[in-house]
């Protein structure tokens, strides 16, 4: 099974701080270095975790916001650990977090610390010590434990976690085999925003995964796994447009969308685009390249974000099929 979360990185990037510095306002002090002295140090001397997890962010980040003022500091990793173990000692979840991530790649460590997290309920944490135990990293591989944690985090509506929780549904690990339910949970995870999500119920859909084909319902869940970002679903749409698979057939439309598939990398987009281009007249593929350039030169255009490239998407569309 492939691995769709990493530790610490996306997650763990976004850790709300909880300042102790609320009270004040950037211009009661001459600098950051007296109020980090003034009030930030003292009050995690004392032992207060949340100034002690700011005081951690504050050395880890190398920068300060104190209300809208941002303010250089020197980074010093050895102080930031320092002051979040103080404050995950004492159970604070962010720096409990932070302490996970610092870790790495000593993975026993950051199974630690997240594990610590995960108890409190942190669905972040959850989700992730679930992956490290589906892949035994820092930890015995176990797919009960890991199907465990992973199911916490999504049914409390964890973008990634539900998509992980689909993927052990469809394929009977570490839970009982349920098509229904992991197409419910490809479905929350796709409406969460979740690329892959999108491109797994793509091919649910195309290849009779368990239910009945469907080309509109394939094509559309490609189409949007594309304007998030995944390459094979702009080699799939381009492929399911070369052949008017739910939608119309059009050779110059599935040349662009093969074309910004090979841009964006997606293994077998050139291989296909020859065979499309044998199909082509000498219009087609002016015509294509015109389509192509316009397409790229759209404000919101980039390799893995076309959106715009033949008109927006319709909102809703997937309601009538899955609920």
């Amino acid at each position: 099974m492939r691995h769709f979360i990493i530790f610490c990185t996306a997650v763990l990037l976004a850790i709300p701080s909880l300042s102790s510095a609320q009270s004040y306002r950037s211009d009661d002090f001459d600098s950051i270095t007296e109020y980090v002295n003034k009030i930030l140090l003292q009050e995690a001397e004392a032992g207060d975790a949340n100034a002690q997890f700011e005081l951690g962010t504050l050395y880890e980040d190398d920068i300060y916001d104190l209300y809208d003022d941002v303010i250089d500091f020197k980074k010093d990793l050895k102080q930031a650990q320092t002051w979040f173990r103080r404050a995950a000692d004492q159970g604070h979840i962010g720096a409990q977090l932070r302490m996970g991530r610092l870790a790495l790649p000593d993975h026993e460590a950051a199974f630690y610390w997240l594990h610590k997290a995960a108890l409190q309920n942190n669905t972040d944490a959850q989700v992730n010590v679930g992956e490290m135990y589906l892949s035994g990293l820092g930890v015995t591989q176990n797919d009960l434990e890991g199907a465990k944690w992973i199911e916490k985090g999504a049914l409390k509506g964890h973008p990634i976690g539900l998509y992980v929780y689909g993927l052990l549904l469809a394929e009977g690990r570490g839970l009982e085999q349920d098509t229904d339910k992991a197409l419910l949970a490809f479905n929350h995870a796709a409406k969460a925003g979740v690329p892959a999500a999108k491109t797994k119920l793509g091919r649910i859909f195309e290849t009779q995964e368990g239910i009945d084909t469907n080309p509109e319902l394939a094509y559309q869940w490609f189409r949007d796994g594309a304007t998030n970002g995944d390459p094979y679903s702009l080699l799939q749409i381009g492929r399911l447009t070369a052949e008017g698979q739910g939608t119309p057939a059009d050779v110059i439309i599935a040349h662009m969308w093969v074309s910004l598939a090979a841009e964006a990398g997606a293994t077998g987009s050139n291989d296909y685009l020859i065979k499309l281009e044998k199909l082509m007249s000498a219009d087609n593929k002016i015509e294509a390249g015109a389509r192509l350039a316009r397409c790229k030169s759209l404000d919101s255009y980039s390799p893995t974000h076309i959106t715009w490239c033949d008109g927006a998407l319709i909102d809703g569309w997937m309601d009538k099929y899955i609920k």
